[in-house]
């Protein structure tokens, strides 16, 4: 379901925290597979001309290239939309849409990584918001958004309730 009107805030990831660790494993990658090659060739008893070496390490740079290139464009669609109501997360595979009601505090979770980069991972109810920046002042935002839906879906409840039983007695 679309969002009505315009998010009061919008969280976006930290593309260093996506990018560096993605661009060191397929970097190890690339080298693991350039090794692989030179092992058998070793075994072989061959040797490579080196033109075939350069277009090697060309075609991995350009595998590098493409991979970081890819995250980049994931990241940039990754993003979570606060609204007054609800929050919308539209993380790398799909968007999941969380009513303040109903959902859960929001808590941060960090592994090595992220503590590196000063990031972490928002859950709140089933949506996760990953690698954001800031968490320590964002998770305290967010309950305060969480805290005001619930107390006015309280409030009106309660007004519903006053009025239903006003108008039966």
């Amino acid at each position: 379901m679309p969002a009505q009107g315009y998010p009061r805030y919008v969280i976006k990831p930290s593309l260093a925290r996506v990018l560096v660790p993605e661009g060191i494993k397929t970097a190890f990658l690339c080298v693991l597979f350039y090794a692989g090659i030179w092992v058998n060739v070793f075994l072989l008893k061959m040797e490579i001309p080196d033109i075939v070496n350069w277009l090697i390490w060309a075609f991995l740079g350009m595998l590098l290239l493409l991979d970081i290139v890819l995250k980049w464009t994931k990241a940039k669609r990754m993003r979570a939309e606060v609204y007054t109501d609800r929050i919308i997360i539209h993380s790398e595979k799909d968007e999941d849409e969380v009513f303040w009601v109903q959902a859960s505090p929001p808590e941060a979770e960090q592994n090595f990584i992220d503590k590196i980069f000063g990031t972490a991972t928002i859950v709140i109810g089933y949506g996760r918001m990953r690698f954001v920046k800031n968490f320590e002042k964002i998770v305290p935002y967010l309950e305060q958004y969480r805290k005001y839906a619930v107390y006015y879906a309280n409030y009106y409840r309660q007004q519903k309730a006053e009025g239903q039983a006003g108008s039966q007695a």
